[in-house]
């Protein structure tokens, strides 16, 4: 179980986000089911709630597969993303392809495809996870303006574990918005294991 508090800046402005979630590891399938639910007080820029699901089944010879739901509300739409993927373990690394469909909810229809690969490197106290993707997905652009835009990003994230409770998280990204802006991305956390 986690939980989140985060502050964004966009657009000039400083925007709150909190969250509870849980890995919960399953036996028969053996896999992981992820749940998770984030809340924001003020929506100028941020979506206002969250609720994301999935499962990553585990089967032999290191081959994962997954399937996942993320619901964002807005004050003025909602946007629904659908992805499925699948990843190949071996010794200390993971590689994984994402395919994620993006809907609107005045389109009701897929408005956006985006795909990407995003390799993890396993260390005795560190995990380095590398993302790149690129397509068409469903952004908030400021001041509860929600649209579908060309979108190509990378990000680098690493989780450093100081024991079996603690760990310090940093991540950089760079994102690209066609028509829209480019964000970059910055975070220091710690990280609690309850």
């Amino acid at each position: 179980m986690y939980t989140t508090a985060e502050n964004s800046v966009r657009f000039g402005e400083n925007q709150y986000a909190y969250g509870i979630g849980s890995d919960v590891p399953i036996d028969a399938p053996h896999g992981i089911l992820h749940v998770g639910y984030v809340f924001s007080p003020r929506t100028t820029v941020l979506a206002s709630s969250a609720f994301l699901a999935g499962y990553d089944l585990r089967t032999r010879g290191g081959w994962s597969y997954e399937a996942g739901y993320l619901d964002r509300a807005f004050s003025t739409t909602s946007a629904a993303n659908y992805s499925i993927g699948a990843g190949k373990l071996w010794g200390d690394n993971r590689l994984r392809y994402f395919l994620v469909f993006a809907t609107e909810s005045k389109a009701n229809t897929t408005v956006g495809i985006s795909q990407g690969l995003q390799w993890t490197k396993y260390l005795p106290s560190d995990t380095i996870t590398t993302t790149v993707g690129a397509g068409r997905g469903v952004e908030s652009t400021g001041r509860n303006k929600v649209g579908a835009h060309d979108l190509v990003g990378i990000d680098v994230d690493e989780v450093h574990w100081i024991d079996t409770r603690f760990a310090l998280r940093v991540d950089a990204g760079y994102y690209s918005i066609s028509g829209a802006y480019q964000r970059y991305l910055a975070l220091a956390g710690l990280r609690i294991r309850i």
